[in-house]
């Protein structure tokens, strides 16, 4: 009888296995670790105010309002759960309010686009349906001295199931692709088959299916505490706490997200690594098998001050700090837990893109500039109320200076990212009669890192592109100017545009072939132990008092300096040239060996960095015998400059002319990278005011 009891758990275990990985939703883990930074100060955060291209105060102002709605909007004293702006919550719906009051100030036109459960996505799951927190609560019992603690800084995720499928299996693929292409294969070709049947054992005993079964209140008492297996067996393990037949909860330290993908166990053994090296979120799966018996997954973090949020799975996941977690960890036999879960299933969620248009003079093509306006259960700061006021930003720049771009610009705030990014994936599908060509999407930035070693990172669905984009970034010297905070790095992803992120929507429509997108992608990613993170009194992890003025100033030029070469046509010209010969006040000679030009050069940008190509020319056959590059910062006002060209001393007297080649910041980029024939944006002298000057070589 025993035998059979190992076998038959056995089977079953090595079976879901197999498809444990599309049942469980992905989850962005990270390690809170102690920082010791000191946060700016007023009198510098005021000079980076001034000097910032972009509206920083604005952008700051922003930031704030979007990060401050799980504090204001959300009423915890009377239980309702801080969801802060996620999807479909009263919290997403304020920062939707937020972002269209502002845009509208801005003058666009602007416009909030409701998704709904359109079938022209290419995927047949409902985009506008969620599973909704109603309540939620936890309690630890200590055995020894009997006490009850009342965990409030907490987050307890609902408990899905296959029927919200919108993101998760198509994430969970994706993750196994680049951990093991073999694997993938494998899973994705096997799906039809070893997903279980609707109504079967299974289906029955997991709650796979039923939607109607993810309206439910569960609630657990006097659960013991497991915690991982300290030896190599797998199926052993796990089975012994089955036979218990007493209900348990499992905790681990969660992983830490500076060491990710390297770190993604704590299981011990050759088994554990396999599945962890091979497996998104191998603990969650491993447990979830042993259900009824395990009710919940405790994540702890590895700082006293915060917890993970947004998690959710096939069991409940319980995120709480690590001043409670390692106690019983510890200990877990002195500890008893109690929780509960009351959550809800809506197949008519209310969600959002907010979307503010700047005309430009060729209507038939547009523009995207976009960033998720979401957030998990936290104010959302870095992941990324910032990125989203860098986007408004970038609009004011643009309205401010009075700038018509070359094409349609549409600013947008993608709703529902951090659910699988449901706002991109629902724009992309029903605007593609659009000629929309090209997508820019921020995603986090601006925050104080917790290691300087933390990535910037540009990536893009295009190899064509990469060469152009690092060069723009490099020229606004963000690793330098933010004292080497972040390395700047160029990434291509052909199918995704990125790491995880609304351009995944764009990329892969390009890379399947159901039409073009070029997709730019910004954000800084990996090291960031604040990532997805609440804390006391929502005052902890990824909050407003990480906002890094700098970093974000700089930030928002690099992006707007990509930005403006793809949708301005700027237009710079010369005024006032003169040219005079002269003889160098440093030769042996009163012989005039060069020629002095000066010139006033304006622009319709009140910031665009240009080249001047000078080049001086021999008459009888026209031969450039000299030639020099410079590069200017002007602006609207102008700015005066001279250049000078000395006659070598091994060329021979004759006449000669000066000639100036002007390139804006467009055409300056293309002529560098000989992008294109003709970059020159003014000439000066030009027809018919070229003269020629006398010159001796320099002695």
């Amino acid at each position: 009888m025993k035998n059979r009891f190992y076998r038959k758990n056995l089977v079953i275990g090595i079976l879901l296995l197999i498809f444990g990985t599309i049942i469980v939703p992905i989850i962005k883990s990270s390690d809170m670790s102690n920082v010791n930074n000191s946060l700016e100060d007023k009198t510098i955060i005021s000079s980076i105010i001034n000097e910032s291209l972009l509206d920083l105060q604005y952008i700051y102002n922003i930031t704030r309002d979007l990060s401050y709605i799980i504090l204001t909007e959300y009423n915890e004293s009377a239980g309702e759960v801080p969801l802060g702006r996620y999807f479909g919550s009263k919290g997403e719906h304020k920062a939707a309010e937020i972002l269209f009051e502002n845009m509208t100030k801005l003058g666009l036109y602007t416009y909030m686009e409701e998704i709904n459960n359109t079938d022209t996505l290419s995927y047949k799951q409902k985009i506008a349906s969620n599973i909704e927190l109603l309540e939620r609560g936890l309690t630890v019992n200590e055995i020894s001295s009997g006490s009850k603690i009342n965990v409030t800084n907490c987050s307890i995720g609902p408990r899905s199931n296959l029927t919200d499928l919108t993101s998760f299996i198509r994430l969970s693929l994706r993750e196994i692709k680049y951990k093991n292409p073999i694997i993938y294969n494998i899973t994705k070709k096997l799906i039809p088959f070893i997903l279980p049947p609707v109504n079967g054992t299974l289906d029955k005993k997991y709650n796979l299916y039923d939607a109607e079964r993810l309206t439910n209140n569960f609630s657990y008492k006097n659960l013991r505490v497991i915690r991982k297996p300290t030896n190599y067996s797998l199926v052993g393990d796990l089975i012994n706490h089955v036979r218990n037949n007493e209900p348990f909860v499992y905790i681990y330290k969660e992983m830490s997200f500076s060491n990710w993908p390297k770190e993604k166990t704590y299981f011990n053994g050759f088994i554990y690594n396999f599945l962890a090296k091979n497996m998104p979120n191998a603990e969650q799966v491993l447990w979830t098998l042993f259900q009824p018996n395990c009710k919940g997954i405790i994540y702890y973090d590895s700082d006293d001050k915060t917890y993970n949020t947004g998690a959710s799975g096939s069991i409940p996941i319980i995120c709480i700090n690590k001043s409670i977690g390692q106690k019983i960890d510890e200990n877990p036999s002195n500890y008893k837990i109690d929780f509960y879960v009351n959550q809800s299933w809506n197949e008519d969620v209310l969600s959002y893109n907010v979307i503010g248009q700047l005309n430009g003079t060729n209507p038939d093509e547009t523009i995207i500039i976009s960033c998720l306006y979401d957030s998990c259960w936290c104010q959302g700061t870095g992941d990324s109320a910032i990125g989203m006021a860098i986007v408004l930003g970038i609009a004011k720049y643009f309205v401010d200076n009075k700038i018509t771009p070359k094409c349609n610009i549409r600013f947008i705030g993608f709703c529902g990212e951090e659910a699988g990014m449901r706002g991109a994936y629902f724009y992309e599908a029903i605007h593609r009669k659009e000629n929309i060509t090209t997508i820019f999407d921020l995603n986090q930035l601006g925050f104080l890192p917790t290691d300087p070693k933390v990535a910037f990172k540009i990536a893009s669905n295009k190899e064509s592109l990469s060469s152009t984009l690092f060069r723009i970034a490099n020229e606004t010297d963000y690793k330098k100017r933010t004292n080497n905070v972040s390395e700047l790095m160029m990434d291509i992803k052909e199918k995704s545009g990125g790491p995880i992120s609304n351009a995944m929507a764009f990329a892969e429509a390009n890379y399947y072939g159901i039409k073009p997108y070029n997709t730019i992608f910004f954000a800084k990613y990996y090291n960031w132990t604040r990532h997805h993170r609440d804390g006391v009194n929502h005052m902890e992890g990824d909050v407003l008092k990480y906002f890094y003025w700098k970093d974000t100033s700089i930030t928002g030029e690099l992006i707007c300096n990509i930005t403006k070469y793809f949708v301005i046509n700027p237009d710079c010209w010369f005024e006032n040239d003169t040219f005079t010969a002269i003889d160098s006040p440093v030769d042996e000679d009163n012989l005039n060996d060069s020629i002095k030009a000066t010139f006033t050069m304006k622009s319709i940008l009140p910031h665009d960095l240009v080249m001047v190509n000078a080049s001086l020319i021999k008459k009888e056959t026209n031969e450039v015998v000299v030639n020099k590059i410079f590069n200017y910062t002007i602006n609207s006002a102008g700015i005066e400059e001279t250049i000078t060209l000395t006659l070598p001393e091994y060329e021979k007297p004759g006449w000669y002319k000066c000639t100036l080649y002007l390139y804006n910041s467009t055409g300056r980029i293309n002529e560098i990278l000989h992008l294109k024939d003709n970059n020159v944006n003014d000439i000066s002298p030009s027809p018919p005011e070229v003269f020629y000057y006398y010159l001796y070589p320099y002695d």
